[in-house]
C-alpha cells in the first residue's frame, strides 16, 4: 500500500451479477444512463448508516436486516444518484452483494466499496463502506485509519474516496465510519473520544492527499459524508479527557484554564485546517443552524410523555438521546468561496443569515486565511466554466425512511442525511 492508501476497483469484473441479471439488462442500463449526451441540472446524495452488522450482532431480539435490505432496495435507493452506506459489511453475509447489484438495475452502474482486511491483519471485520453512483466513479481508494478501541478495534475503519464525473466536472466524495461512543464508564467514553479526534487528524490528512492526488481543479466540488459519531447536539466534554493529550490540545486550540471542549467544534477546526478551508455542516446549515436529529429520535405521546421513536432495533442504553451523529460536509477549498457564495440556494432569509454568521465566525476566530498556503487544490488559476455544481441548501433535509406494517418502524436505527447539487 502507497503513502494514499489502497486504490480500487471500479468496476464490478471482479464478482459476478447475480443470475436475475443479464447482460442484456446491463446494456439497456448504459444505453438508457450513459450514451444520452444530456446535460445533468442535479445530482441528489444520500449518506445512510444502515445498521447492517455481521449476522448474529444484535441489539434486541432481531436486527431484521434482510427484511431491512429489501425495502431499502425496492423503495428507496432509486430516488438517489449518488449514496455513501456505512455498516453495511462483507462478514459472513451475502447483503453487501445483494445491494451492489440489485443497485445496477437501479441504475447505479458504479460502486467501490472498502476491502475485507487481510488475513494476515490484526482486523475480522472491513470498514463497511460503500459509494454507489449512476454517474462515472473514475478514480477511488481506501485509506484505514491507524486504530480503534473497543467493539471498533475489531473493524479495519477508515475513510473510502470517489472522484466522480458528472457533466465534465468531478464530484470528490469522501465517505467514512468514525469511532464509536459506548454508554460504559468514563474512562472508556475518554479513550473513544481521543481515538475519534485522533481519526479526524487523520481525516484531514486523508482529504489532503486524496485529492493532490487524483486532482481537484476550479469547477469541482467535495463532499465528505458518513456516520461521524460526534453528537453535535451533545459536543461538550470535560477538559480531563485530554490530560496527556498535549499533540491534541495544540491541535484544537486548547489551553489548561478552559474547564471544557467542544468536540464538534474540534471536528470543524480539524477538517477546514483552522480555517484555512471552509467547511459546511449540510444538514446543520440547512436546519437554521441547529443540529438535527439522526439518531435515538422520540414523540410526545397523548399524555405529554416523552417516548422513544424507535424501539425495534436501538439499543436500549440509547433510547430517547436525541443524538445527531451523521454528516453531509461540503468542503471550500482556500480561495473558492466566491464561485459557490453567489449560486447557493436556500429556503429562506434566516438559512442564508445563518449561512453568512457562520462564516463571519471562520474568519473571527482567529484563523489564518492565506491564499498562498492551499493544500487541497490544483490549477487555482484556471478560468471557472459558466456553470458548476453547488449546494441547493433549500432541499437538504433528513431522511427518516419511516415503515409501517413491519416489525420495525424505520429502515435504520440512523436516519440518512441528503443533499443537492444543482448544476449552475
Amino acid at each position: 500500500m502507497n503513502m494514499y492508501g489502497q486504490k480500487l476497483n471500479n468496476s464490478s469484473k471482479q464478482e459476478s451479477p447475480s443470475s436475475s441479471f443479464h447482460s442484456s439488462d446491463f446494456i439497456r442500463l448504459v444505453q438508457d444512463n450513459i450514451l444520452e449526451d444530456k446535460e445533468v441540472e442535479e445530482v441528489k446524495i444520500l449518506t445512510y448508516n444502515l445498521f447492517m452488522r455481521p449476522p448474529f450482532v444484535k441489539n434486541n431480539e432481531d436486527d431484521y436486516k434482510n427484511e431491512r435490505c429489501k425495502l431499502i432496495i425496492k423503495n428507496e435507493i432509486q430516488k438517489f444518484d449518488i449514496i455513501c452506506f456505512q455498516e453495511l459489511f462483507r462478514l459472513f453475509s451475502n447483503r453487501r452483494h445483494k445491494m451492489v447489484y440489485s443497485a445496477i438495475k437501479k441504475g447505479f452502474l458504479y460502486h467501490v466499496s472498502s476491502p475485507q482486511p487481510s488475513f494476515f491483519k490484526s482486523y475480522f471485520v472491513d470498514a463497511g463502506l460503500t459509494i454507489l453512483s449512476k454517474y462515472p466513479i473514475v478514480e477511488s481508494c481506501f485509506r484505514p485509519f491507524r486504530y480503534g478501541i473497543l467493539a471498533d478495534g475489531l473493524c479495519q475503519k477508515g475513510v473510502l474516496y470517489a472522484k466522480i464525473r458528472v457533466n465534465e466536472r468531478h464530484i470528490h466524495v469522501l465517505n467514512t465510519h468514525t469511532q464509536a461512543s459506548y454508554n460504559t464508564n468514563e474512562k472508556e467514553i475518554k479513550q473513544t473520544v481521543i481515538a475519534r479526534l485522533d481519526q479526524f487528524v487523520e481525516m484531514r490528512k486523508i482529504l489532503e492527499d486524496c485529492l493532490k492526488q487524483y486532482g481537484f481543479d476550479r469547477g469541482d466540488i467535495c463532499i465528505f459524508a458518513g456516520d461521524f459519531n460526534v453528537d453535535s447536539n451533545h459536543p461538550i466534554h470535560p477538559i480531563r479527557f485530554l490530560n496527556k493529550q498535549q499533540d491534541l490540545k495544540e491541535i484544537l486550540g486548547i489551553n489548561d484554564t478552559q474547564q471544557h471542549f467542544d468536540e464538534y467544534k474540534g471536528l470543524i477546526d480539524i477538517l477546514s485546517c483552522k480555517g484555512k478551508d471552509i467547511v459546511y455542516d449540510v444538514g446543520r446549515t440547512s436546519n437554521s443552524g441547529n443540529p438535527p436529529i439522526t439518531f435515538a429520535d422520540v414523540y410526545q405521546d397523548q399524555n405529554g410523555e416523552i417516548q422513544p421513536l424507535e424501539t425495534a432495533l436501538t439499543h436500549q442504553c440509547d433510547l430517547k438521546s436525541l443524538q445527531s451523529l451523521d454528516y453531509i460536509m461540503h468542503i471550500i477549498p482556500n480561495g473558492l468561496l466566491a464561485d459557490f457564495q453567489n449560486k447557493l440556494s436556500f429556503s429562506n432569509n434566516q438559512q442564508r443569515s445563518k449561512f453568512d454568521s457562520n462564516l463571519n465566525q471562520t474568519f473571527k476566530g482567529g484563523y489564518s486565511y492565506q491564499l498562498s498556503n492551499n493544500k487541497l487544490m490544483q490549477n487555482q488559476s484556471k478560468k471557472l466554466s459558466d456553470k458548476n455544481f453547488v449546494v441547493d441548501f433549500s432541499r437538504s433535509k433528513v431522511e427518516k425512511f419511516f415503515v409501517q406494517g413491519q416489525k420495525f418502524t424505520q429502515l435504520s436505527d440512523h436516519y440518512g442525511v441528503s443533499c443537492v447539487l444543482k448544476f449552475k
